[in-house]
């Protein structure tokens, strides 16, 4: 039980998943450094019983009150010193020709900052206590707490909770004069720095891919107010992810962020589907260079070490057989190729190879589907847009409706009266449907605003089965 208290790690939160607005991050400045100051964490502070010493949140145990620890000691100048380069690079224009420079010494602070907390609770730290890297934990996750019950005081809405940040919501709050009074009384109630990260035009959290009803607490992505992105654990931000992929979402998500709230973002949905089409046609019709294509993944063990045949097991053994030594650590790059080879070896490839063009088609519908998610887009609705051409109005020839933007996707299989279509629109039943989603169907899943259409009867009897009423 005692175990169980004391590693619990930093606080984090299952977040709402969907499109949000109105929506703020605060985030603490340096949390767990600035809690190892505040509250004389050190390896000789806690446990000590040299004197009555304040008791740790949860654990019970004493930090030493009567003298100042070494690890504090020594983090209290670098942490002002990074807390006054901050500032300063706030200070400066942007064409302030020492910006560039005190962003390098403010990095290289926060990464000193960083490694002293983790190397707290290393085992053979000379300086390192376990007890002591469980207590800044362990006052982390008071501190959060208590922020958390102050924001919902006020009339604020928690959507997330993530070891030293929060995402609170409230409605018409979208300025900056709107978070001060708050921001000020969580630092006079828990002795640390916190600021206000930025306020977002909308803000997603995806729903996870093994269990779409729950959402996953490092996936997510929003655009400032300043048009400017945030994005975390989606494909852009993943080392093993193709350029060209990479670069696909990250401008989906750039023609997204040009809409200045949730229902801008609905309206910019049909733009990324262009887009996103325009590029998966590139891919398919085998014109997109190799160099664009390639993958990157860490070898994990050494090659004679792998039991099953995967695509990294593939790749290091072909360059093992040229004569290659690999050690565990080093990054593979290769191609996925059509035929029984899979994946080959980018040294090893000589010239413009044709890539896998099913395999890469998958790996950006994947991306494409990120983000779209919030959206209530799925993976069998871009296959039928984007691969099934029924993404759009009619065959090629056919007018669309008065009225409707034939650039406009179709929108199979959109929930209406909370079903869903169990088939997405084909040629047979394509016209069928057109009428019920031309209307407000289309107009309902942009906006947000759940359609409540009953099914024309009329409609779904001239089907044959194909759509369960």
């Amino acid at each position: 039980n005692d175990l169980l208290a004391a590693d619990k790690g930093g606080l984090v939160y299952t977040p709402i998943a969907g499109l949000h607005e109105h929506v703020a991050e605060l985030d603490f400045t340096a949390m767990y450094p600035s809690i190892m100051v505040r509250f004389n964490i050190s390896p000789e502070t806690v446990g000590a019983h040299c004197c009555q010493g304040k008791l740790v949140p949860e654990l019970g145990s004493q930090v030493c009150t009567h003298r100042y620890g070494l690890v504090p000691e020594t983090l209290a100048p670098l942490l002002e010193k990074r807390n006054r380069y901050k500032t300063l690079i706030r200070q400066l224009p942007d064409d302030d020709p020492r910006r560039e420079s005190y962003k390098r010494r403010y990095s290289a602070h926060k990464w000193l900052l960083v490694t002293c907390f983790g190397y707290l609770g290393y085992k053979n730290a000379r300086f390192g206590r376990i007890e002591a890297y469980e207590a800044v934990t362990a006052y982390g996750r008071e501190v959060l707490l208590r922020a958390k019950e102050m924001v919902e005081a006020r009339g604020y809405r928690v959507l997330h909770i993530y070891v030293d940040g929060l995402w609170i919501y409230k409605p018409g709050a979208r300025e900056r004069p709107d978070y001060e009074k708050l921001l000020e009384d969580i630092r006079e109630q828990t002795g640390l720095q916190i600021g206000l990260e930025g306020i977002y035009r909308w803000v997603a959290f995806l729903p996870s891919r093994v269990d779409p009803r729950s959402s996953v607490a490092n996936r997510y992505f929003g655009a400032y107010q300043d048009g400017s992105l945030k994005v975390r654990g989606i494909e852009a931000r993943r080392h093993d992810t193709a350029p060209y992929i990479k670069e696909t979402q990250l401008e989906m998500l750039a023609i997204l962020a040009e809409g200045r709230d949730a229902a801008g973002f609905r309206a910019s949905v049909p733009a990324a589907i262009r887009y996103a089409r325009q590029r998966l046609e590139a891919l398919r019709a085998g014109s997109i260079p190799a160099r664009e294509l390639v993958m990157r993944q860490r070898l994990a063990r050494h090659p004679h070490e792998f039991s099953v045949r995967t695509v990294a097991a593939r790749v290091a053994c072909e360059l093992v057989r040229a004569g290659v030594k690999l050690i565990p650590g080093e990054k593979l790059r290769f191609l996925h190729v059509p035929g029984p080879e899979k994946a080959r070896a980018w040294e090893l490839l000589e010239g413009e190879v044709p890539y896998d063009r099913q395999v890469y088609t998958e790996l950006l519908l994947r991306a494409v589907e990120s983000v779209l998610a919030p959206v209530g887009v799925d993976h069998s609705m871009l296959a039928t847009w984007l691969l099934g051409n029924a993404g759009y109005w009619g065959p090629p020839g056919t007018l669309p409706p008065p009225g409707v933007d034939g650039g406009q996707p179709l929108l199979a299989g959109c929930r209406l009266n909370r079903t869903r279509w169990p088939q997405p629109c084909t040629e047979r039943n394509h016209p069928l449907l057109m009428p019920l989603l031309a209307g407000e169907g289309l107009r309902s899943l942009l906006s947000g605003t759940p359609a409540l259409l009953p099914a024309p009867a009329a409609l779904l009897e001239q089907q044959d089965s194909t759509v369960d009423a």
